[in-house]
């Protein structure tokens, strides 16, 4: 259009006197064309247009490239995303499968509970070739004391323990510059009980830490209905509870808690305590309730046969303590073993097995 209309604003006449003018190249210099307003003014508005319309679609333009650039930006956040989760969650697993060998473990009477009730059942079936030996201590110690230490020794490879590593273990350990790892994996209730005729149903803690001191030698000292009748306080040999002294030159001491049972059973005024774990189907015997300090708030840990896991757990049951897997964290198999046994515990397939054994989940 633009050629069009300057062809008919200037004649070939013009034309051809303007390009003679133009090979000039030694004359005065060409003037500009002089276009009608009219002309002039169409030549604007097409020059508007255009560059509106350039705007526009550089606009339009960078709109879409700034989608492209957001749109990357997330799919790579969320490659990033998937692959730390990948690396956490599923790489363990892969790499806990891994594990083979035969493994000694040993430690408290609490760990029998856990065998009984399936515990490495599962364990079995998904990893085979990771194998559990209970090495039964041969000199009849069955504490966590002696477990501990032989697991510092390189004996065992992993202990259940009902207690925290104390300093003394974490020196010997250090001493041979050996790690030991600690992990909680359940909560145990301590029930204190007696011989089935026993009219004594419910104590203090006060009272029981006399018992078990020899500042109380007779029920008569609890309940004055009762005749004289002597109190005969039973223990397992290095069993510690935190809260019972068992200081009392009366206190009988067996080997194991099955020994104090028919003790007890068949001793008129016995009293003794285990784990909840280890008694809780005992019909032979009298869990005693409960209650803190000298209070008279008492809490019974069997409810219709039942243990009272929600009084474990809130702690409503004052007399309660924490249980562990502990091992050697060294570098070596066994310390993969014990890792892997200590994940194994605490996935919510063993953390139902744990409650079933009389235990309260933590996980």
């Amino acid at each position: 259009r633009l050629l069009i209309m300057h062809q008919q604003n200037n004649p070939p006449a013009k034309r051809r006197r303007q390009t003679s003018n133009h090979r000039d190249q030694t004359k005065a210099p060409q003037q500009p064309i002089a276009l009608k307003p009219l002309f002039q003014s169409k030549i604007n508005f097409w020059i508007k247009y255009l560059l509106q319309n350039e705007r526009q679609g550089l606009t339009k333009l960078s709109n879409a490239f700034g989608v492209i650039v957001l749109g990357c930006a997330c799919l790579l956040w969320l490659n990033y995303f998937y692959s730390h989760i990948r690396e956490k969650v599923i790489a363990p697993k892969t790499a806990l499968t891994e594990v083979k060998g035969i493994f000694n473990y040993s430690g408290s009477p609490i760990y029998s509970a856990l065998i009984a009730s399936g515990i490495n059942t599962p364990l079995q079936n998904s990893s085979p070739e990771f194998e559990t030996r209970y090495a039964k201590p041969v000199t009849g110690d069955f504490s966590t004391d002696y477990a501990i230490a032989q697991l510092i020794d390189g004996e065992l490879s992993f202990v259940y323990a009902d207690r925290l590593l104390n300093d003394r273990e974490y020196q010997r350990a250090n001493l041979r510059s050996l790690n030991l790892e600690q992990v909680a994996i359940g909560i145990d209730g301590i029930v204190v009980f007696g011989n089935n005729s026993l009219a004594v149903s419910q104590l203090n803690r006060n009272q029981v830490r006399e018992i078990f001191a020899g500042k109380i030698t007779n029920w008569s000292q609890i309940d004055p209905k009762i005749k004289d009748l002597p109190i005969t306080p039973i223990a397992v040999k290095n069993e510690k509870v935190e809260g019972i002294e068992t200081t009392s030159v009366n206190i009988e001491y067996y080997e194991n808690h099955t020994l104090a049972l028919r003790k007890l059973i068949s001793t008129p005024g016995a009293i003794s305590f285990a784990s909840a774990s280890l008694v809780q189907n005992q019909q032979l015997i009298k869990v005693l309730a409960l209650a803190d300090g000298a209070s008279t708030s008492y809490i019974n840990p069997k409810i219709d046969g039942k243990l009272n896991l929600k009084a474990f757990e809130d702690g409503s049951y004052s007399l309660t303590r924490r249980i562990y897997l502990i091992y050697r964290h060294d570098g070596s198999s066994d310390y993969e073993a014990g890792k892997f046994y200590a994940d194994y515990l605490k996935s919510p397939e063993s953390q139902e097995i744990i409650e079933e054994s009389g235990f309260v989940s933590i996980y």
